[in-house]
């Protein structure tokens, strides 16, 4: 199957070429939406110091849903589900060519005992130029003791986009 991006125009997905051909006004916040979502910055943003977030707000995040299969010591995981929340910003033409959920997943990978915020890749399964199926269930990994342990999922999605999370798991 063949790339859904291409890779020449793939900066473009998110009409990055009509936003940044305008020219610039200052104090003026626009977002990756419609105009109509545009905020304007008071005058009096940088004297009084008030909190960004009060003034825009963040965007969602990405939501990712797993399926965790546990037997003894050994763990399986699926990605079942992974929902973008800007993904009505896509063009059509290129929305006409995603299937499936996982058409968005470039990378992901599992780390079986996170610590320390330091996320280390046990297993992992990434689209390549020639090699574009993703495996979305893991292959089964097998703990040596018993214990309360983090498992850690990092996905990249097709726009670079990290979304990361933990489970805690009881072996």
């Amino acid at each position: 199957r063949k790339r859904i991006l291409n890779i020449g125009e793939s900066n473009d997905i998110l009409k990055w070429k009509e936003k940044y051909n305008k020219s610039p006004q200052s104090f003026r916040v626009l977002s990756l939406g419609k105009e109509d979502e545009t905020g304007i910055i008071s005058k009096d943003f940088l004297k009084k110091g008030i909190q960004i977030e009060h003034v825009y707000p963040t965007q969602n995040l990405p939501e990712l849903r797993i399926d965790l299969q546990q037997n003894n010591k050994t763990v399986i995981i699926e990605i079942l589900d992974y929902n973008l929340p800007y993904r009505k910003l896509i063009s059509k033409e290129i929305r006409d060519k995603i299937i499936s959920f996982s058409d968005f997943i470039d990378y992901w990978a599992l780390d079986y005992d996170f610590k320390d915020n330091i996320f280390n890749n046990m297993w992992i399964s990434f689209r390549s130029g020639k090699k574009r199926v993703l495996k979305l269930k893991s292959e089964p990994y097998n703990y040596e003791q018993n214990g309360l342990y983090n498992l850690s999922i990092k996905l990249i999605d097709i726009f670079g986009t990290v979304t990361q999370k933990s489970y805690k798991i009881n072996i």
